[in-house]
């Protein structure tokens, strides 16, 4: 048995039909992946609300249509330092290290800077479950949720498809060495050129149209 368990392992290394692919997902480095990702998909986009709605009480009502020009900070760093990683990881022959290096270093610039933010105080909920369930009753906030689902799966379609698609365009095109600085300039040139403008413009945007006009444009 031992024997047959490493032929089999090496036919999953060395073959090329549908067996492979089938022994991959069974390893133990597939799965391992999967739940980290799973994890941090999670930690980031529960940070990502978390800063939001901690972005909207320190506005205060009365500012609430400059949050697009706090926001657009954001997407600044989030354009550069793709860029920048991609760069560095294609100069030293796509070693995740620099990128990994790049993301500690801001990453304890923000875990500082959280330490200075001073954040308004406001009134924790008694019942986290009663109150969420009597918001999920109404109409409006219903229809959001689900609108907010589908567009958050549609969002995934391309934040994730759009890099494997690149990764094969690169492949075919022989671009394989450039690959992730052409992925950073990707985000870059979505957040510096896209988000950034919108950003700067979203305040007057809401004003003209109204949020549910907004979101059902965002929607289409």
């Amino acid at each position: 048995s031992l024997i047959l368990e490493v032929n089999s392992i090496i036919n999953c290394r060395t073959m090329e039909d549908v067996e492979a692919p089938a022994c991959f997902y069974k390893s133990m480095t597939f799965w391992s992946f999967v739940i980290l990702t799973y994890l941090g998909t999670i930690g980031f986009n529960v940070g990502n609300s978390i800063s939001d709605a901690i972005c909207f009480d320190v506005l205060g009502e009365h500012r609430l249509m400059k949050y697009g020009k706090q926001r657009i900070y954001g997407s600044i760093g989030f354009g550069i330092t793709s860029l920048v990683a991609g760069y560095a990881m294609d100069v030293h022959s796509n070693d995740w290290t620099a990128a990994i290096l790049i993301m500690l270093a801001f990453a304890t610039i923000d875990m500082f800077s959280i330490t200075k933010l001073k954040l308004p105080k406001f009134h924790t909920s008694d019942s986290i479950y009663k109150d969420v369930s009597r918001l999920v009753r109404h109409r409006k906030i219903a229809i959001f949720l689900c609108f907010a689902t589908i567009a958050g799966i549609f969002d995934s379609f391309i934040f994730y498809y759009m890099f494997w698609h690149l990764e094969e365009v690169a492949e075919k095109t022989n671009l394989k060495d450039h690959v992730k600085l052409i992925e950073g300039m990707t985000v870059a040139a979505e957040c510096l050129f896209g988000e950034v403008l919108f950003f700067l413009i979203s305040g007057k945007i809401i004003k003209k149209l109204g949020y549910i006009h907004c979101l059902s444009f965002c929607f289409f």
